[in-house]
């Protein structure tokens, strides 16, 4: 036989468990019949520290709103060309999460736990979003509408990438406003439909290329292995690369990059490389695009050394360069 159950023990177990419970909200669960479903969203956390619990009810509704729109973007995927949007939906989301409240806030007395609501009304969130769905709409159109008419090749190409970047917000916006209960009437291009357009102006421009170099010792000289590499990332960025350096192209791109030997210990020899590089309008023009870096390598002789000093350099200038001409092709007037 089982030992006799104590009254009093399982009287004091009922009262701590009534205890524990007193006064629990009905929204733990993340519903709330005061904040229903049709006109809110709500979140909930939970942590130690008020703070935190209520930063996380309200990353709970940023959680919400992310996957709900990846869902519906996902959903239309073919008519709209968004297939990596990701970034832009977080940025999106959190302008109308300025209007998410802490409304509630509990605190679990025995377990020393805070909890928080937090509450989107969806009525302002549906309002702010269509007034940004508007602007960037204007946005999009109005940039395509100046690259039609835009007679030099990299300014139609500049133009098509401010474009693309108001139509891949103008997406994500459409989307989010449908999962708020909207139904957006403007329309803008895809941004697959502008990516033809803007690789065909790219294919159009030509860019001269020019990188040299220095190397403790040896003087200076041109650095031909580096130089088909950033052409390489040029091609494949969608420009067309002119044979000779000194061409009268549209762009000219130039590139020093300075070796320096340093003498560490007698076991190995180490390389450092300082690079600065410009992207200009011609030969001596306008400077689009500037930026420097730098870094190193060690081999067991000076050859190796300063081969893998060159392919570290290599692969670094390459990223970055391509990563700030999309930067600038999307970057808006004024930025």
């Amino acid at each position: 036989m089982g030992r006799p159950v104590n009254p009093h023990a399982a009287a004091l177990v009922l009262l701590l468990a009534c205890a524990s419970t007193a006064g629990m909200p009905d929204w733990l669960d993340g519903k709330s019949e005061q904040y229903p479903r049709a006109r809110y969203l709500v979140g909930v956390g939970s942590a130690d520290e008020l703070e935190d619990a209520s930063a996380r009810a309200r990353t709970a509704i940023s959680s919400i709103l992310v996957t709900e729109i990846q869902s519906e973007l996902r959903s239309r995927e073919t008519s709209s060309g968004v297939d990596e949007a990701d970034n832009t939906i977080i940025a999106r989301t959190q302008n109308v999460l300025h209007g998410v409240e802490i409304s509630e806030t509990w605190r679990d007395e025995r377990e020393g736990r805070f909890y928080a609501l937090a509450v989107l009304k969806i009525a302002d969130a549906r309002r702010q979003t269509l007034e940004q769905l508007g602007v960037r709409a204007a946005d999009a159109n109005g940039y395509l509408a100046r690259a039609e008419s835009a007679s030099r090749s990299f300014e139609r190409a500049r133009l098509l990438g401010r474009a693309r970047a108001a139509s891949m917000d103008y997406w994500v916006l459409r989307s989010q406003a449908r999962v708020l209960g909207a139904a957006p009437v403007s329309h803008v291009p895809s941004p697959t439909s502008i990516d033809r357009q803007l690789d065909s102006a790219l294919s159009q421009t030509q860019v001269a290329v020019d990188v040299r170099g220095s190397v403790s010792g040896e003087g200076q000289g041109e650095l031909p292995q580096l130089r088909e590499a950033v052409a390489e990332a040029l091609n494949a960025f969608g420009f067309a690369v002119a044979a000779d350096a000194e061409a009268g192209s549209p762009l000219h791109f130039s590139c020093q990059v300075d070796l320096e030997r340093i003498e560490r210990d007698p076991s190995y020899v180490f390389y450092r490389w300082q690079a600065a590089y410009e992207l200009a309008a011609q030969l001596g023009g306008p400077v689009l695009v500037a930026a420097s870096s730098k870094g190193g390598a060690s081999g067991g002789n000076a050859q190796v050394a300063r081969t893998k000093a060159l392919a570290n350099a290599e692969a670094i200038l390459t990223k970055d360069l391509t990563a700030k001409i999309q930067s600038y092709l999307e970057r808006e007037d004024g930025e």
